[in-house]
This record gives C-alpha cells, structure tokens and sequence, in this order.
C-alpha cells in the first residue's frame, strides 16, 4: 500500500493536526481502519492512541482511498474533542452490545 499526505492543517486551538491522505492499494481492497492506523502510525513516527480516523472514502473502481485523520498532541484531547461514534469506530471505546 502506498499512502501519501495530500493535505496538512494545524489547528493550534484544539491542538491537533487535520490530515488527508491517499492510499493507493492495487490489487486488493480498501485497507481497514486497524491496519491504517497501523500504516498512518509508522508512516509519521507516532503512537497510534494519538491518531482518529474521521473518514475513509473509496474511488469506485480504482484502488484508491481517501483517509481523513486527525493527529492529536495528547492522547487525553481525543476523548475531549472526538464524537462518540468516532470512537467507537476507532476501536477506542466500546460500542452497543
């Protein structure tokens, strides 16, 4: 998988980083959100508790994705500023049972 970072903003208010970014996988299909983390993680050098994935949005018919991540500064503000389902996406908190 190849990824690369299209788009980069910091927003110094809340203290994180917006990021979009491409993820190219030929022959397979869209990565899921673990092994993104996991690839976005290596990728900057940072701690995966840190990283929120809002968005993952496929190309129909190519083997491209869009990913929308936000870095955070602290692993405390992920908690404060992410919505719920954000979370529960992420793996971060549990969901409905």
């Amino acid at each position: 998988m190849n990824l690369n970072i299209v788009k980069e903003i910091e927003n110094q208010l809340i203290g994180r980083k917006e990021l979009k970014l491409v993820a190219e996988h030929p022959n397979s299909p869209t990565p899921s959100r673990k092994d993104l983390l996991k690839t976005i993680a290596a990728k900057l050098g940072k701690d995966e508790k840190l990283l929120v994935i809002r968005k993952i949005k496929s190309c129909f018919g190519k083997p491209v994705s869009y990913i929308y991540v936000h870095l955070y500064n602290d692993p405390k503000d992920v908690f404060k500023w992410e919505p719920k389902y954000v979370l529960e996406r992420n793996g971060l908190i549990g969901g409905k049972e």
